[in-house]
Formats: C-alpha cells, sequence, structure tokens
C-alpha cells in the first residue's frame, strides 16, 4: 500500500464528511460559538469590589438550617450538608464531644453487658444448664440485663439519635448564629444585615 500525500488524504476525508449523511449537517469551516449576549447562559465578565468579594466568599462558608418535610439538615455554602458533629467541632466545642465520646463508650460497654446477662439468662430459662432455681435465676437475669442493655443505650445517647440527631434543633441554631456572627467578623461583612 502507498502513502498518500497529506493534501490527498485530507480531501478525501472532507469529501467523505460532506457525503455522509451523519456529518453533512456540519460543514467543514464552521466555527463553534459559545454562549452568545443573546443567549440566556451568557453573562458579561464582573469585576467585584473587595467588600462585594468579602461578601460572596461568606455566602460560600456560611451555615443554615435547611427544612425537609418533617426533618432538618445543615448545610454550608449552596447546598453542601454537613453533620452536627462536624457543627461541633467548627464552632469549638471540644468539650462536648469528648463528653460525648465518653458517655458513648460507657453507655454502650452496659448494653454489650447486659445483652451478655440477656443471653445468660436465655440459657438458664431454657433448662440448658439445671440446677435448683435455674428459671428463677435465669428469669432475673434476662429482665436485670435487658434493663441494663436500655440504660445502657440511653446513656450512650443512642436512644435520642433515632431520628438522625445528637442536637436539638434549637442548639444547632444557636451554634450556626455564633458561627456565622464568627465569619462575617472575620471577613469584614458585619455591618451587613440581610446575609
Amino acid at each position: 500500500m502507498r502513502k498518500m500525500p497529506a493534501l490527498v488524504a485530507a480531501l478525501t476525508l472532507s469529501a467523505w464528511m460532506a457525503t455522509t449523511p451523519a456529518l453533512a449537517f456540519v460543514p467543514p469551516t464552521a466555527s463553534v460559538q459559545v454562549a452568545q449576549s443573546n443567549s440566556p447562559f451568557y453573562t458579561e465578565p464582573q469585576s467585584l469590589s473587595p467588600e462585594e468579594l468579602n461578601i460572596q466568599k461568606f455566602k460560600l462558608q456560611r451555615l443554615r438550617i435547611q427544612n425537609a418535610h418533617r426533618d432538618w439538615y445543615i448545610t454550608r455554602g449552596v447546598n453542601e450538608r454537613i453533620d452536627e458533629v462536624t457543627l461541633l467541632k467548627m464552632t469549638g466545642q471540644a468539650e462536648r464531644l469528648s463528653q460525648r465520646e465518653v458517655n458513648r463508650n460507657i453507655g454502650n460497654s452496659m448494653s454489650i453487658g447486659g445483652l451478655s446477662l440477656m443471653a445468660v439468662g436465655a440459657v438458664l430459662l431454657a433448662n440448658l444448664v439445671k440446677f435448683d432455681g435455674s428459671f428463677w435465676y435465669g428469669l432475673g437475669a434476662f429482665l436485670a440485663g435487658g434493663t441494663l442493655a436500655l440504660v445502657g443505650e440511653s446513656w450512650a445517647g443512642n436512644l435520642n439519635e433515632l431520628d438522625g440527631h445528637i442536637l436539638e434543633r434549637y442548639e444547632a441554631e444557636a451554634l450556626i448564629k455564633q458561627y456565622n456572627d464568627e465569619l462575617k467578623k472575620e471577613m469584614g461583612v458585619e455591618g451587613i444585615s440581610d446575609l
């Protein structure tokens, strides 16, 4: 097979593109224009003052509470969701986080102990291990273990989080207001009230 000169190859490709129905709508010399001034997606380039720039930066970093059906969640900027643990970290609530972790560890340990006691009680109730009064010991162990497991779950805060929140809404609102006020001062836009 002989090599075709570049000019002949280009002419052949041009002719093929013009005669192929799928490519016929694109003229070989067509230029693509992006976002013309009469387009709804076109905006003129803007030049922002330092204050306007700080306002835009604030809007991208501020926190808000959004409502969703019967629930709520926290967003940063346009629509980035953050959880309540992150909110506590952002607002410097380290002591509250460490206390929460200690309570969670103690409560989960109590729950595991309670479930273990329930298992021992179930073995005794099923008469797998027989001795005089094993039924009553088993019943006592089962009920005490169940109670201990529930107390442990409550202590750990796991029962409070059934709705998915570790903070009450009013607590989250107060922390968000504190964070946004500090952010306004940092950005130098604390004088603007409608942000």
